[in-house]
């Protein structure tokens, strides 16, 4: 379960120092979920295992996380922790004053447990990583139609939540053909493993279908702001 911390307030307009007090001491853009009103999300490794990730609002309200860091294939599946300690020590470093709420013990607390494993994705190869996508949550054999409803309407193991998923997938099915656009998170800070890994994880996933299918990429990034991609049944289908 996904804890974080979210104690504090910052006038609105300190929200831009903050941000930028963040990046000066070390902070960046991790691939994530962009949340609703979200103005900018950055985070820091703690050591080798945790990463504190920051989000500010556009009401000047601030979440604070522990997680595992996101190169590690645990982090889209492991609970996160407050940041709450944290955050506050950097605002009180920055000078920025802020409001804080009545935290509860486990936000003031939080205990960083090393994780039983911690599997770098980058190592894993097409199979593993299409597995490990979907778990147990995919069913043995689907039909394309099958499994654009379960998209619509299951949560996969690597997404918290259906708005979530529906904010880097859309849908589209056209003449019997589904049409997906993708704003993956992960390539702003990976680009060449989209390149070289998307497609072919892709295609381990089809071979799970109950149906031939052919897809094809229609248009991606950088050259678009999105990945197209074009699914259909092989030969005609049913």
């Amino acid at each position: 379960m996904a804890e974080f911390c979210s104690c504090f307030k910052v006038q609105v307009e300190g929200l831009p120092q903050l941000e930028r007090a963040l990046r000066g001491c070390g902070f960046t853009e991790p691939p994530q979920l962009v949340k609703e009103r979200q103005v900018f999300g950055l985070s820091k490794e703690l050591d080798d295992v945790w990463q504190l990730h920051i989000r500010g609002f556009e009401d000047g309200c601030l979440q604070a996380e522990v997680e595992m860091r996101w190169v590690y294939i645990e982090h889209a599946s492991g609970s996160s922790r407050s940041g709450h300690p944290w955050l506050r020590d950097l605002l009180l470093a920055f000078g920025i004053p802020f409001r804080e709420g009545d935290p509860p013990k486990s936000c003031l607390n939080p205990s960083l447990e090393p994780p039983q494993t911690l599997t770098e994705w980058k190592t894993l190869g097409v199979e593993s990583l299409a597995k490990f996508i979907v778990k147990d949550s995919f069913p043995a054999k689907l039909s394309v139609k099958e499994l654009t409803s379960f998209l619509q309407r299951k949560r996969l193991p690597l997404v918290s939540s259906m708005a979530n998923l529906m904010r880097f997938l859309e849908f589209e099915v056209e003449n019997g053909n589904l049409r997906i656009k993708v704003n993956c998170p992960i390539y702003r800070v990976y680009a060449d493993w989209c390149e070289r890994g998307c497609v072919s994880v892709i295609s381990s996933l089809l071979g799970r279908l109950d149906e031939a299918v052919a897809f094809r990429r229609l248009c991606s990034r950088p050259e678009s702001k999105v990945c197209l991609f074009e699914f259909h049944i092989s030969g005609g289908g049913k």
